[in-house]
C-alpha cells in the first residue's frame, strides 16, 4: 500500500527534472551568446538558471558536457543535427545549412543585409548574425580553432560574404551558386580558421 501511494509522484519528478534541465541549457546558451565558452561555468550556469550546482551536475556530469549540450543547441538553430560535438563535417555541415539558405533566397538575403545596416535591425536578422556568432565562438573555444581568432570579426566576414554573394549571384554578376561559394569558404576554413593539427582522423570528439 505503501509503494502505491508513492507512485503518483513519479510523474512530477519527471516533469521537474524536464523542466529544471531545460531551464540549465537555457541558461547555458545565453551566458555562451554573451561571453563564449569561458562564460560557461557550472557556478555560472547554476546562479542563472536558479539551481545549486549540484543539481547542473546531475544534468551534465562535466562542465565539457555542458558545452556540448550548448553545442547541440545552437548548431540545431541551422537545422543541422550535430550529435558528437564540433568536427570538421558538422563546422562544414552547419556551414552549409547558412549558404544554401541565403543564397537559395537571394530575396531574403537581400532583405537580412539591409535589415542589418537600418536602424533598427529585425530580429530575424539579429538571430541569423547572433548564430553565426555563437558557431565561430564555437570553433575560436574548441580544440579545432587555430589560437587568436576573434569570432565576431570571422561571422561577421562570413555571413556578410554569403548575403552579398547571393546578391550578386542572383544579379548575374557572379557564376555559380551555394556550392561554389560554400566550397571555397571551407576551404579558408579548414586551412585558415582550423587548425589542421587539432583534426582528428576519424573526425569524432574524444579521439
Amino acid at each position: 500500500m505503501g509503494t502505491t501511494l508513492l507512485q503518483p509522484e513519479a510523474a512530477p519528478r519527471r516533469r521537474d527534472w524536464t523542466a529544471v534541465g531545460g531551464r540549465i541549457i537555457d541558461a547555458a546558451c545565453a551566458l555562451f551568446e554573451q561571453g563564449g565558452p569561458d562564460a560557461v561555468t557550472m557556478a555560472a550556469v547554476a546562479r542563472a538558471s536558479g539551481v545549486n550546482r549540484t543539481t547542473v551536475h546531475r544534468h551534465h556530469g562535466t562542465r565539457d558536457d555542458l558545452l556540448w549540450a550548448v553545442s547541440d543547441r545552437l548548431v540545431a538553430r541551422l537545422d543541422v543535427a550535430l550529435a558528437e560535438g564540433l568536427h570538421p563535417a558538422s563546422l562544414q555541415a552547419g556551414v552549409e545549412a547558412v549558404v544554401d539558405r541565403l543564397v537559395s533566397d537571394p530575396d531574403r538575403a537581400r532583405q537580412t543585409l539591409r535589415s542589418l545596416l537600418g536602424p533598427e535591425p529585425s530580429a530575424s536578422a539579429l538571430d541569423l548574425l547572433a548564430t553565426e556568432v555563437a558557431m565561430m565562438r564555437l570553433l575560436a573555444g574548441g580544440p579545432l580553432g587555430r589560437p587568436g581568432i576573434d569570432p565576431e570579426v570571422l561571422a561577421v566576414i562570413n555571413l556578410a560574404g554569403v548575403l552579398l554573394w547571393s546578391a550578386l549571384a542572383d544579379r548575374g554578376l557572379v557564376v555559380g551558386g551555394s556550392e561554389r561559394y560554400r566550397a571555397e569558404v571551407m576551404r579558408l576554413m579548414l586551412h585558415g580558421a582550423v587548425d589542421p593539427d587539432a583534426v582528428p582522423s576519424g573526425g569524432h570528439r574524444g579521439q
